[in-house]
């Protein structure tokens, strides 16, 4: 990332099934090192994109924005619950 001026982060376990721990690791911890790296590399934005699907379990999106607020990431699915944290 050295000589970057912004990092797009969009990568997921975008599977809707699977071991919990595949999400944890591709997902969460994913995030989290990709932020990680950013930051040691001296990246001065980092952009993460997520997916509705934060929210989804909540009921229908309408005029969902960046305050909608996220369930409780126990009642949501692995994919769901995987982004949210």
């Amino acid at each position: 990332m050295a000589g970057c001026d912004v990092v797009f982060h969009l990568a997921a376990k975008v599977d809707g099934v699977g071991p919990w721990a595949e999400f944890e690791r591709d997902t969460i911890k994913g995030t989290e090192n990709t932020l990680l790296a950013a930051a040691e590399a001296r990246v001065s934005r980092f952009v993460h994109c997520s997916t509705e699907a934060t929210v989804a379990p909540i009921g229908p999106l309408r005029d969902a924005d960046e305050t909608t607020p996220y369930p409780n990431p126990s009642t949501a699915y692995a994919y769901s619950r995987s982004k949210v944290l």
